[in-house]
């Protein structure tokens, strides 16, 4: 029994560590896009110029935040002030599949 609780964890985590998607370099795309008439009125779409690591969605070439609450905000300010200095950033998607038009959503950015 102890065994199979040791594997099912083994196996968990690796979903875990292998599912989320992660990101690190410059930004070579950042746009904001704004749609009244869509599902989705408010986003920033961002590409770092080469494939994202992991993750559940079908578009590996860039990044998705929903402009929906000051977290996502402040989200989009880290990431334009690292593009304006130059600076590298660090993006990670969701653990779980979290698709925004086949692309990964933003979770968390760190600017390197």
């Amino acid at each position: 029994m102890k065994k199979v609780l040791l594997s099912l964890l083994i196996v968990l985590i690796s979903l875990e560590v292998n599912g989320q998607a992660t990101q690190t370099g410059s930004i070579s795309q950042l746009l904001v896009n704004y749609d009244p008439n869509s599902s989705i009125p408010q986003r920033v779409i961002i590409n770092l110029g080469a494939p994202v690591s992991g993750g559940f969605c079908s578009d590996k070439d860039k990044w998705e935040i929903l402009l929906d609450s000051d977290a996502a905000m402040a989200q989009y300010s880290m990431l334009l002030a690292s593009y304006m200095a130059g600076k590298q950033v660090k993006i990670w998607g969701h653990p779980y599949e979290s698709c925004v038009s086949g692309h990964e959503r933003v979770r968390n950015v760190e600017i390197k």
